[in-house]
């Protein structure tokens, strides 16, 4: 019957009200303090879980604490009523509980036996609309997918969700006041069986009126596609939610208002205006850090994101580190939305001197991006100029006109911090000693990352990368082309990029081929804060043949910050005598 099933749902709702109410009921001065513990029998799964949740001796057994026995004795008794009402919701309505208290000794125990009895099954379903939305496709689906048909066993919860569906079905398409004629369910609780009601009535379906666009920021062609609402479309809330969205995306704009003007309805038309306030036209940032892999680094941002108002901006970096000083500019044209395509031209200076080589370089390019769901494509063409020492006897001025295209897929619940993602990308560039360079070479990438949760607040995470380059002139390729490993982000307990090919004279000087891959666990104890393991091998050699893992593992603590994982690693580098040890600091996102 509907005051049942309401019952239920209410002594469902407020299950923390009941157990607080319990807690509130030892009025016993001076009663003996116990603890107990509490055993359920005859049922699994959701029910019991439902069980365990509304039983007030559950809240008490969990809790660890003492309880005056006054109370316990009372949480006892009521324990039955508890159990029937927590097994309704699953179409249990005549439940057999046979309880048992020993009350030896400062624990009692509490043993529930339970018989479920006949599980009520559904005899009839009828969901019908009327009104102007009964034959909408739309609500008719949400009406065939109602999870309960003949035969089903009653579980309140598919019931509440089904209705819920086609009451936001009839939503999203308009029908804003739409409501219930009926909803029901009533249960013969000697036969075990119920009849399920739902009758929707749509009313009118309301549809978007004009848009109005407030602000003078940019051209406001560059934003028609932002706008995806046509005016006479049905009503839908979710549409507002996604033009918000977009807008909010931009770098234009600090606020973004969308309002769906419903006292200025025109008949059954609802105009919307959207209020952008501007950002800053300009953004400047400076950065003290440190890390194993660059020592303390100092970096400055300048961010111009609106430079006229077809949309272009600019970003300027500089960074100072023990291993680097560069300098770089990207000039940004964004064409109008869908803005799945952007154009840069970008240009940088750098002088990088890492373990193994040292190198000045610019770089003078254009690249074109494009993002389509979860991937995003881009493809590059830059001139490349360096002055480089690697090794002893590896110097040279290297001349490239370097083309690029990469391709990477994230997949993740989480960008900054992921309990369950994956990554994957192909990246390939070359350049051909006949248009503009002094050596031809051709290059893959594929890096892969896969982050899965274990246990109740862990995550296992498993990287891998590999790489491969041809070249017939490998000693005439500058370092910033040629493969090396080790460090903070490859193999742990080896300084930066000194992993890698060796001359005769036994000087690092790259590889052409690059194998790098990682396990590690986390564990989160105390909320943010954790532990980590790890375990890491990689090599970049001259040929496949010369290929030879260096290994290294270690332990370290993690916090999960705002920023990203930050982490603290002690790691022993496996393959070199004495197994010497290396600490590492990472920080940043996890994609």
């Amino acid at each position: 019957m509907l005051r049942t099933f309401l019952a239920v749902i209410a002594t469902t709702v407020t299950a923390p009200q009941v157990q607080a109410q319990a807690r509130a009921a030892d009025s016993a001065a001076g009663s003996r303090a116990v603890r107990v513990r509490v055993a359920i029998t005859g049922i699994e799964g959701p029910v019991r879980d439902n069980v365990q949740a509304l039983l007030g001796l559950s809240a008490a057994a969990r809790s660890g604490d003492t309880v005056a026995t006054v109370r316990l004795r009372r949480l006892y008794d009521r324990a039955p009523q508890e159990i029937a009402l927590a097994m309704q919701p699953f179409g249990y309505y005549q439940p057999t509980v046979t309880s048992t208290l020993d009350t030896v000794a400062t624990r009692w125990s509490a043993t529930f036996a339970i018989d479920p009895g006949p599980r009520t099954m559904v005899q009839r379903v009828a969901v019908t609309v009327t009104g102007p939305g009964a034959a909408d496709s739309v609500i008719q689906t949400a009406v065939a997918d109602f999870p309960l048909v003949r035969g089903d066993p009653l579980r309140h919860p598919a019931y509440t969700r089904g209705k819920a569906a086609l009451a936001q079905a009839a939503v999203n398409r308009g029908y804003l006041e739409a409501r219930f004629d009926s909803a029901q369910i009533s249960v013969d609780r000697v036969a075990a069986e119920a009849d399920i009601v739902l009758q929707l009535s749509t009313g009118p379906q309301f549809t978007f009126g004009d848009v109005t666009i407030r602000q003078d920021v940019v051209d406001p062609r560059i934003l028609q596609g932002y706008v995806t609402i046509t005016p006479g479309e049905p009503f839908d809330r979710r549409r507002l939610r996604d033009v918000q969205a977009r807008l909010n995306a931009t770098s234009y704009f600090a606020q973004v208002d969308v309002r769906a003007e419903r006292d200025s309805t025109d008949g059954r038309r609802i105009p919307v205006t959207i209020v952008l306030t501007p950002r800053r036209s300009q953004r400047f940032n400076v950065g003290v850090g440190y890390g194993t892999n660059t020592n303390l680094r100092v970096t400055f941002n300048a961010e111009f994101r609106r430079l006229n108002r077809r949309g272009h901006h600019a970003d300027l970096n500089l960074r100072v580190s023990g291993i680097e000083k560069s300098m770089s500019a990207r000039y940004s044209m964004p064409p109008p939305y869908p803005r799945t395509r952007q154009l840069d031209l970008f240009t940088g200076l750098a002088l990088l001197d890492p373990v193994s080589y040292n190198t000045n370089k610019f770089v003078l390019g254009t690249d074109l991006s494009r993002t389509k769901g979860r991937r995003r494509e881009t493809v590059s063409l830059a001139y490349s100029w360096e002055d480089y020492v690697v090794g002893a006897v590896d110097t040279g001025i290297s001349k490239l006109v370097i083309a690029s295209a990469n391709v990477t897929h994230v997949a993740a619940d989480n960008k900054i911090f992921a309990w369950r993602g994956t990554q994957v990308g192909v990246m390939m560039r070359g350049a051909v000693e006949e248009l503009l360079s002094n050596a031809s070479f051709f290059e893959v990438t594929i890096p892969a990352k896969a982050i899965v949760p274990f246990l109740s607040a862990g995550r296992l995470i498993t990287r891998a990368e590999l790489g491969y380059l041809v070249s017939n002139r490998f000693r005439e390729l500058p370092p910033t082309v040629r493969f090396f490993t080790g460090g903070d982000r490859s193999v742990r307990g080896y300084e930066y990029l000194s992993l890698g090919g060796r001359d005769d004279a036994g000087n690092i000087i790259g590889g052409d081929v690059l194998v790098a891959v990682s396990a590690e666990a986390n564990y989160f104890f105390y909320g943010d804060f954790g532990a980590s393991l790890f375990y890491d091998a990689g090599d970049a050699p001259l040929g496949l043949g010369s290929l030879s893992l260096f290994h290294g593992t270690g332990f370290g603590v993690r916090w999960r910050s705002p920023i990203g994982p930050i982490g603290l690693d002690l790691a022993w580098a496996l393959s070199l005598p004495g197994d010497p040890t290396r600490v590492h600091i990472t920080l940043g996102p996890d994609f």
